[in-house]
């Protein structure tokens, strides 16, 4: 009987694969093997333009659809690499995905700047002088446990003032509130995780700056930053994902 019931669980078990978009790192090694079994020529090359479009565009059908997507490419090439003009002109969906692209450029550029600004809980903590002392342990709290779950309430306790005087504190040195405050600093933490390792999961950067809730997260991002953190995390794949590229072409 246990056999048979761990035999149940076994098929029964789901596995969440990962994104191809996730994954996008693999994506060499794979154009590399399909080139040794001869399933596309080997002179066969992504030109660097079309390859950081192809990394953000969203492939429902995973590998099994950019696998489909080399080969058709392969097939319609007379020679050279595929470029923008080539994806344009055989692959309109991909085609929309780039214009989409185009629009949001003034928001990314909008983006960069905003990634060298330094938050507040930064800002006093680098002035401890200047500042109330229960302000100065709100701010060291906030950097040291920004990725935990806690309230006005916590933060008051441990800065031994009640939540009422800590929040007219915040208001009248900062002109900011609990939350904006908190939610300031972890998303900076949000884009500090994503710049350093670009092929990283966004739920994992939400959870690790202490958002349980992915919308939740995405929409905080959106909202300080300019754009999603999908769109953000772009940015720096792009230059890695080519610099991982260039290897094999």
């Amino acid at each position: 009987m246990r056999s048979l019931i761990n035999h149940l669980m076994f098929y029964c078990y789901q596995v969440n694969m990962p994104s191809l978009n996730e994954r996008w790192l693999d994506v060499p090694y794979v154009i590399k093997a399909y080139k040794e079994n001869n399933r596309i020529n080997s002179d066969f090359a992504i030109a660097n333009e079309a390859w950081s479009v192809l990394s953000d565009y969203s492939w429902d059908g995973n590998f099994s659809q950019f696998e489909a997507f080399l080969v058709k490419c392969d097939y319609l090439r007379t020679s050279g690499s595929i470029d923008l003009v080539f994806l344009s002109e055989h692959f309109p969906q991909i085609t929309d995905f780039i214009r989409s692209l185009n629009h949001k450029h003034a928001l990314e550029e909008s983006a960069v700047d905003a990634s060298e600004e330094i938050p507040v809980v930064n800002l006093v903590l680098q002035k401890p002088k200047q500042f109330h002392p229960a302000l100065l342990r709100a701010c060291e709290y906030i950097s040291k446990n920004y990725n935990l779950s806690f309230n006005m309430m916590d933060l008051s306790q441990n800065c031994l003032v009640s939540s009422s005087h800590l929040s007219a504190i915040l208001k009248k040195d900062l002109g900011s509130s609990f939350k904006q405050l908190l939610n300031e600093y972890r998303i900076y933490m949000a884009k500090n995780l994503i710049e350093e390792n670009p092929s990283c999961q966004i739920t994992v950067v939400a959870q690790d700056c202490g958002y349980t809730d992915l919308s939740h997260f995405e929409k905080t991002f959106k909202k300080l930053v300019g754009i999603s953190p999908g769109s953000y995390r772009s940015l720096f794949r792009e230059t890695l994902s080519t610099e991982k590229g260039n290897q094999f072409y």
